[in-house]
């Protein structure tokens, strides 16, 4: 993203990961990934190696967005001697609903998918170190590597959740990210990001987002309503006494798809 500042020239550019401690599968495969310690230190070495090499004054690291009950998940498994209680991790009673991707849910209605125990937070500090990757950010030099914020508790879509998955799914993970010490760190308490940017029209959701804090989400720009169906000729334009024309392409899966006049001052 390019900013026009009078006198300079200054591009902010962020990387964001999202799912941390949560499994995964593995794209067109059948295996299951979760990070290891070992990934997080080499984007350390990684993070530190690339800023040795920007421009004085500049700075970059990662921004982590966190399930806490991929860490719950993960310390019960571990557990051999009844530290965590309750002894499981959050699972929902079914998957969400698929929902067309302009889904507006009418206000009161869906079914809760948390289970009705726990009601709230319960797991110990204790438990949480038993899974390598939750104790590995308890240790404050790991943790301010990275910048951190929410994507909910248990990833629950939240398109057609209901007012208690919703508050639950938020008051979980913040009770969580104090407890492991990440809210302690570069952490950005209003921010969230929602599982699969899910619950943009859901006025259950925004109503709890808001009642716990939360007041900017991550939301997606190439939806359909949003894209500028008419002109593509220009960016932005200044005033000064020489231009540059610089033609910008946009590729996408290798493919050509949008050109643009991006004039800017030399």
């Amino acid at each position: 993203m390019m900013h026009p500042v009078l006198g300079q020239r200054r591009i902010l550019f962020g990387a964001q990961v999202d799912d941390v401690h949560l499994t995964t599968e593995i794209y067109q495969s059948t295996s299951i990934f979760r990070i290891r310690t070992s990934d997080l230190n080499a984007h350390v070495t990684w993070q530190e190696n690339l800023n040795t090499r920007l421009p004085a004054g500049s700075s970059f690291a990662i921004e982590l967005a966190h399930n806490g009950n991929g860490n719950i998940e993960a310390a019960v498994a571990a557990d051999t001697a009844g530290i965590c209680i309750p002894d499981s991790s959050i699972n929902l009673l079914d998957y969400p609903p698929s929902t067309p991707l302009e889904f507006v849910k009418p206000i009161g209605t869906g079914i809760n998918l948390w289970p009705s125990t726990p009601l709230t937070y319960g797991w110990s500090l204790a438990c949480t170190k038993l899974d390598p990757i939750g104790n590995w950010f308890q240790v404050a030099t790991n943790r301010d590597k990275f910048f951190h914020l929410s994507h909910t508790f248990t990833h629950e879509a939240l398109n057609n959740a209901t007012d208690s998955d919703a508050r639950q799914e938020i008051r979980f993970n913040q009770v969580w990210l104090a407890q492991v010490g990440i809210s302690a760190g570069k952490f950005s308490p209003q921010g969230l990001v929602p599982p699969a940017i899910t619950g943009l029209h859901n006025g259950d959701v925004i109503r709890e987002w808001m009642a716990n804090g939360i007041t900017r989400v991550v939301g997606d720009n190439t939806r359909p309503p949003l894209l500028n169906t008419v002109s593509h000729t220009c960016i932005f334009r200044l005033w000064c006494p020489k231009r540059l024309k610089v033609i910008l392409t946009i590729w996408l899966l290798g493919e050509r798809v949008l050109a643009v006049d991006h004039h800017c001052c030399c």
